[in-house]
């Protein structure tokens, strides 16, 4: 069984470690992906927690994961990465509550990037796009717009938290 827990955390860590890169690479490029990268694997708390069989791996992939993948809802503006950030926010959710710490961040990053470049827009997504564009001619209609992406995301996020809920009631 402990072998088991080592090969998962293992692969979290590895998880992480992709997570780093793809994310400094999409910031600075292939040299700062290689440093980010080469600092990651280096770390001393993660050098220590890979070799532990304890879930701060699995938080710290997740946590990490729902950042970069919301920073990514954001500048894309598509359903599909706004339906990914939603699912790996509810996987962090799952793996510990401290989570819901997130969702500062989410509108701090959400108000940003619309104050920024304009009202957020979801292509592609029917019903949805419309409301959101309908909020973002609004007064302050970056921010409102800001906003319902971000109950968007955490409905899917409390969603996939339920889902995983009741599997493990019922695995147990």
């Amino acid at each position: 069984v402990r072998s088991r827990a080592l090969l998962a955390v293992g692969v979290l860590g590895l998880v992480l470690g992709a997570v780093v890169w793809r994310w400094a690479r999409a910031l600075y490029g292939y040299w700062g992906a290689v440093i980010a990268l080469i600092l990651f694997a280096l770390s001393p708390n993660i050098l220590a927690y890979t070799r532990l069989a304890t879930p701060d791996i699995a938080r710290a992939a997740l946590l990490i994961a729902a950042l970069f993948a919301w920073s990514r809802a954001l500048h894309r503006q598509t359903l599909g990465a706004l339906v990914v950030a939603g699912v790996v926010f509810g996987l962090a959710l799952s793996t510990v509550f401290a989570a819901l710490l997130l969702i500062p961040v989410f509108i701090f990053m959400a108000v940003g990037v619309s104050g920024h470049r304009g009202p957020l827009r979801i292509d592609r997504a029917g019903p949805l796009t419309r409301a959101v564009g309908a909020l973002g001619r609004a007064p302050l209609g970056w921010l409102w717009s800001a906003l319902a992406v971000l109950i968007v995301i955490g409905l899917l996020g409390g969603a996939v938290l339920a889902v995983a809920g009741v599997a493990i009631l019922f695995l147990r």
